[in-house]
């Protein structure tokens, strides 16, 4: 069964952000990011059982965060970001953070897509958009020495999220690394000529 999602703001951000020719879609019916059998990047809505408007709007962040260069290489998945460290002991294996980056990348996104709901008009409470970093594996790392427990990070992490989507991170940065990125895509594809 496919899953749908359907929202009165999607028409208008189809209209503003994918093109038919588009290296990016948005596919309704999609968790997080993939790539198509053309090769384009493909977000969607849902992450894990629900779909929503912010979760498109993370995924939208995602993709004006990467960088050139690695948007370039088409990861199969997860924007073709690594995990940490592998581990393995026995038969239990997992990934563990050597840094704070990934929480750091989340709050660029988190920037982002604070801007497209503020843009878009959609209910904004900050502190509720970066909940989900406490369980993000890096997430004891980031604010030290500053932040002494998880409750101190999130205020931290609130308060950045909050300023950078005010002043780096607004809906106009947004919209021109997203189209940057969108022209860099087109332009890498289209045919070499002598």
């Amino acid at each position: 069964m496919t899953r749908s999602f359907e929202h009165p703001l999607i028409p208008q951000v189809v209209k503003d952000f994918f093109t038919t020719d588009s290296p990016i879609q948005m596919d309704v019916s999609v968790e997080g990011q993939e790539i198509d059998d053309e090769g384009r990047y493909v977000i969607g809505p849902w992450a894990g059982p629900e779909a929503d408007m912010p979760n498109l709007f993370h995924e939208m962040g995602h993709f004006s965060d990467r960088e050139l260069d690695k948007l370039e290489e088409f990861p199969n998945g997860g924007w073709g970001y690594t995990h940490g460290k592998y581990w393995q002991i026995g038969t239990a294996w997992g990934y563990e953070p050597q840094t704070p980056q990934s929480v750091i990348r989340e709050a660029r996104c988190w920037a982002y897509q604070v801007s497209l709901m503020r843009h878009y008009q959609l209910g904004t409470d900050v502190s509720e958009v970066v909940q989900s970093a406490t369980f993000l594996p890096a997430f004891s790392m980031y604010g030290k020495p500053d932040c002494k427990d998880d409750k101190s990070r999130l205020v931290r992490l609130t308060e950045e999220v909050d300023a950078m989507s005010q002043t780096t991170h607004t809906f106009d940065a947004f919209h021109k690394a997203w189209f940057d990125r969108v022209g860099h895509l087109m332009g890498k594809r289209q045919p070499q000529t002598c």
